[in-house]
């Protein structure tokens, strides 16, 4: 025992540190993670030097079988190796002689608190390429002396070329072994994100349990898509990814706290160190659009040396009053709350210190503080919340995506997919699945642009009975123009040589010495290629209508066609259905069949119907069509439900727009909206903006017009039958009114408008609606959003 002198104390820690460090909350993935960091560390100082390395990078993880005594986790790598100086500081809980601006192990305890975290005894065996053994020690929290000396354990090379770093750590913690044991695809899920920029940009390969991690790609829209924000002279275009190159001031970095300064001082003023290096600083990376929307996977992911500190990071989604001591943090986006978001992005701050967890920046460092001002701004992210506080428009990378992506309305302006009648969130998440499982179909956006132009054109045509054609009804549709069907026997610039009599030509002039050709029969392969060749993809029926119950997949591609249909037999069809290889097959749909145009049914409906006698005779199932076609319809075009809850959800976010765009149109005379609430409907103003959260007062959103963002639903109605010229004329709704010179025309405009507004408003109150009052709800729902401005108030 060592004893204190006269004039100083022994304060050597017990070996019991050891064991305490496994008491500091640490994941098992991050356990993981912070001993694959000291091999990534190693691969990428072999890769920036340019040393040949023919053998590759790879690191491998052996996770336990079982929450067993004899349970093992083991990580090897094939890099440099170490010699036993370096194995001696590798083990050492405090040391690093790691440069903390360039390594991921940062702060000389990932080890020690790793491994003790996971077990209670770890083994490290290293070798480099010139050593003739491989050399290690054991780490027994158990049998560790008040020394802290270990024992050196030597072993033979197998091949003379092995080189490489193993660590074993057995006596596993139960708990943490069975979680381990049972959650491999978690873990590579997990590390595949992490290290999605490593993997994705260096030749690094990472294996658990002999399986590769696949690095997580963002689902986002291609480069190339941009909407326009604004008309006229402040027209805008927004690219859905922008590209970050920021490079800051250089500045002179303390390589012993890591703190930086500015340039010049001589000696670190956090510590006093005088071990000062000048260094670039740069912000880099990307922000970009989903093309799905989702309530928890958005945000920005924020890495440090290649490693993802923050993944989905939502904080620059907020905003906090600097000149306001007691101010709450403002959610900024998403705009509806309930709905979701897809903002993203991927941003390197290599110059910004992590705690030691690698969970968090530090948030109160001025790298941090100047980082996050570049990237959003130092106003409010909402126009009118900054226009308010005197602050000018805020043009910041995330600023200028919020601009132009903040709402979430299908079709051009906001970049989402639709049908027509609203978005389709629930199918560009299935898109989104197919993505990530490396689905060719669904790498590049096509499929979800594809929606979007079918929901602007469906809706910029809309329907009209009066069509007699298929071309005429796919025009009206939106569905493209009419060219010629190529490959059609019967054509008016065909003769059909079948109906002209033998040995004539189609004049009825003799033929000398000629046979008269028989066409060949078309199979049912070429007409489906041809209908697909020459018809226009429908993608909200484009998708996988199996399900596990009825047999497995049914992957369904959708195409409206511009000519008469027929089944196999010949007979007239409005739906037809053909196997094009496996669970691959093509549905053709004829819009001008009399069943659609006479009848008010879905062509979804008629198509789950075909499907399901599919499935029946496929596979054998004892259900009747009909049950399957239900199963089908509940589970794979829930869209199409005419449920007051589900209505009542798309009522909502349409009212969210327009109260958006309403509120921007009364600015200049808020007070005249104001007058028309009743004090009722002021009282419920003033307990929806409570629950959402609003900062300000209600007298301060009665003077910004901004209440009407919290007024009652029924109000809007009333509105708009009030003060129509506030929001026709394109500020809110297309209809003309000022130009209308009479009154009974200004009345039926309005009217038309106010009745579809009553009904989509009455659908969002708590009563019970019969299923004839729900239809014609949803109707209005789908009028309504034909009547807005394209554009829109921003």
């Amino acid at each position: 025992m060592l004893l204190p002198s006269p004039n100083s104390l022994n304060i050597k820690p017990s070996p019991r540190i050891l064991r305490i460090l496994g008491d500091i909350e640490f994941e098992p993935w991050q356990c993981i993670a912070e001993l694959i960091d000291n091999s990534f560390d190693d691969f990428l100082e072999v890769h920036r030097s340019g040393t040949h390395w023919p053998d590759g990078f790879k690191v491998s993880v052996t996770l336990p079988d079982r929450a067993a005594a004899d349970a093992t986790v083991l990580i090897e790598d094939n890099g440099r190796g170490m010699s036993i100086e370096k194995l001696n500081n590798a083990v050492r809980a405090g040391w690093s002689s790691n440069d903390r601006f360039t390594k991921l192990g940062l702060f000389g305890m990932g080890f020690n608190i790793a491994t003790a975290r996971l077990g209670g005894v770890a083994r490290v065996f290293t070798t480099r390429v010139q050593d003739t053994e491989w050399v290690g020690v054991e780490i027994d929290l158990d049998r560790i002396k008040d020394d802290f000396e270990v024992p050196l354990i030597r072993k033979p090379k197998a091949t003379s070329s092995e080189h490489g770093t193993i660590i074993e750590i057995t006596r596993l913690e139960p708990t943490r072994a069975g979680w381990l044991s049972k959650n491999a695809t978690k873990i590579r899920a997990t590390l595949g994100d992490v290290y999605s920029y490593l993997l994705a940009s260096m030749p690094f390969g990472l294996f658990v349990d002999n399986v590769k991690v696949q690095p997580k790609r963002p689902c986002i829209w291609d480069e190339t898509r941009a909407i326009t924000h604004g008309s006229g002279s402040t027209a805008e275009q927004i690219p859905a990814v922008l590209k970050i190159n920021e490079r800051l001031p250089d500045a002179e970095a303390c390589l012993t706290c890591g703190r930086w300064q500015p340039p010049q001082l001589g000696k670190c003023s956090e510590c006093g160190a005088t071990t000062l290096e000048a260094r670039s600083r740069r912000i880099h990376g990307w922000l970009g659009i989903q093309r799905h929307l989702h309530k928890t996977e958005f945000g920005i992911d924020f890495l440090r040396n290649g490693r993802k500190i923050l993944r989905n990071d939502k904080r620059l989604f907020s905003w906090t009053d600097s000149n306001d001591p007691l101010a709450s943090p403002e959610i900024e986006y998403p705009v509806e709350l309930g709905q979701g978001g897809r903002i993203v992005g991927e941003i390197h701050l290599d110059f910004v210190p992590v705690n030691y967890q690698k969970n968090a920046f530090e948030w109160s460092d001025r790298q941090w503080i100047s980082a996050a001002r570049f990237l959003r701004g130092g106003g409010p992210l909402l126009p009118r919340r900054a226009h308010q506080l005197g602050y000018p428009p805020n043009d910041s990378p995330l600023g200028k995506l919020h601009r132009g992506y903040r709402r979430n309305d299908p079709g051009y302006r906001y970049l989402v997919p639709g049908n027509g009648s609203g978005p389709i969130h629930a199918d560009t998440l299935e898109w989104r699945d197919k993505f990530n499982k490396g689905d060719p179909d669904y790498q590049a956006d096509t499929k979800w642009w594809e929606a979007v132009v079918y929901h602007e054109t469906k809706l910029a045509h809309g329907t009209n009975n009066s069509a007699t054609t298929g071309s005429d009804v796919l025009g009206e549709l939106g569905l493209g123009a009419s060219p010629t069907p190529t490959g059609v026997a019967n054509t008016p610039s065909t003769p059909d040589v079948a109906a002209q009599p033998a040995g004539n030509d189609a004049k009825g002039t003799a033929l000398k010495g000629k046979v008269p050709s028989v066409p060949v029969p078309e199979t049912e392969k070429q007409r489906a290629d041809r209908l697909r060749s020459s018809g226009t993809g429908v993608p909200p029926l484009s998708k996988d209508f199996g399900l596990p119950e009825l047999g497995g997949a049914f992957e369904v591609m959708t195409f409206a066609v511009r000519e008469k249909l027929v089944d196999s037999n010949g007979v007239p069809t409005p739906v037809w259905v053909w196997r094009e290889s496996g669970k691959r097959h093509l549905a053709f749909i004829d819009y001008s069949h009399p069943v659609l145009q006479a009848f008010p049914v879905d062509p979804g409906v008629l198509l789950t119907i075909e499907i399901a006698q599919h499935l029946r005779v496929r596979n054998d199932l004892k259900l009747s069509a009909t049950q399957i076609a239900s199963q089908l319809l509940v589970q794979r075009l829930s869209d199409l439900r005419v449920e007051q809850p589900y209505l009542a959800g798309q009522a909502r976010e349409l009212f969210a727009d327009m109260r958006q765009r309403m509120s921007a149109a009364i600015t200049a005379n808020p007070d005249r909206a104001w007058q028309f609430l009743t004090i009722e409907e002021r009282d419920r103003t003033e307990t929806n903006m409570v629950v959402a959260g609003a900062s300000g007062t209600l007298e301060d959103l009665q003077k910004s017009g901004d209440f009407l963002l919290h007024v009652p639903a029924m109000f809007i109605p009333r509105l708009v039958e009030e003060w129509p010229e506030a929001f026709f004329d394109g500020k809110v709704f297309k209809g003309g009114y000022s130009m209308v010179k009479t009154a009974v025309g200004r009345h039926i405009a309005v009217g038309r408008v106010v009745s579809y507004l009553y009904d989509a408003a009455v659908v969002t109150e708590d009563v019970k609606l019969n299923s004839t009052s729900l239809s014609r709800c949803a109707l209005s729902i789908q009028l309504l959003l034909t009547e807005l401005a394209r554009g829109g108030t921003q």
